[in-house]
């Protein structure tokens, strides 16, 4: 490859500083070193990245297109980087949760925005679930954690659970259904005369 990080590193200093000796004194370098890595550059690409036909080298349109994508490299190098050293510091690269869409999801928001805090770079990927497909996310490993999961976990899951709190769930009808008129409580064999409607797991 004749494109190193190095040399669009140079490049992205002189741009920013505004001269080759200011560069040189950012990167901890003589200019003369500079000098060298832009020309093997312009070399090794075939196309000339300054023109120095003026008091003072400026970027040519080829040299400004080579910066404006090389700092994207830079950029997504930077990230490696960081994600690398995460790693080896225990921190996953990417958490997924999965919800129970009885869970308002607002109230993960101020959580997410604490553990963005951190600064420590994890992607976290929000997957909205209905009943037990929470516990299939989690099994399956479509989700690292899961909240707002009904029921008993699996009993071949080897999952950790902790009790946010109780949900009861309750037949609810328009009140011109015909079943709203009838004493409470409602007799099973009154709801089964009835069409009843319910979310599916996911």
């Amino acid at each position: 490859m004749r494109l190193s990080l190095d040399a669009l590193a140079v490049l992205d200093a002189i741009d920013r500083r505004g001269s080759f000796a200011a560069a040189a004194a950012e990167l901890h370098r003589v200019p003369s070193a500079l000098t060298y890595v832009v020309q093997k550059l312009e070399q090794d690409l075939d196309v000339q990245v300054f023109d120095r036909s003026g008091h003072r080298a400026k970027l040519t349109a080829a040299g400004e297109e080579l910066l404006r994508e090389g700092r994207h490299l830079l950029r997504a190098a930077r990230e490696v980087e960081a994600r690398v050293r995460r790693v080896s510091r225990g921190w996953e690269i990417e958490l997924v949760i999965a919800m129970d869409e009885i869970v308002p999801i607002e109230r993960l928001y101020p959580l997410v925005a604490a553990f963005h805090g951190l600064g420590h770079g994890t992607r976290l990927k929000l997957l909205e679930e209905i009943l037990a497909g929470t516990w299939d996310a989690l099994l399956t490993g479509r989700a690292d954690l899961v909240i707002g999961a009904s029921g008993d976990p699996p009993t071949d899951g080897g999952c950790t659970t902790a009790a946010l709190g109780s949900m009861p769930f309750v037949f609810a009808v328009a009140p011109t259904h015909p079943i709203a008129t009838e004493p409470e409580p409602i007799a099973h064999a009154t709801l089964l005369a009835h069409r009843a409607v319910l979310a599916a797991d996911s």
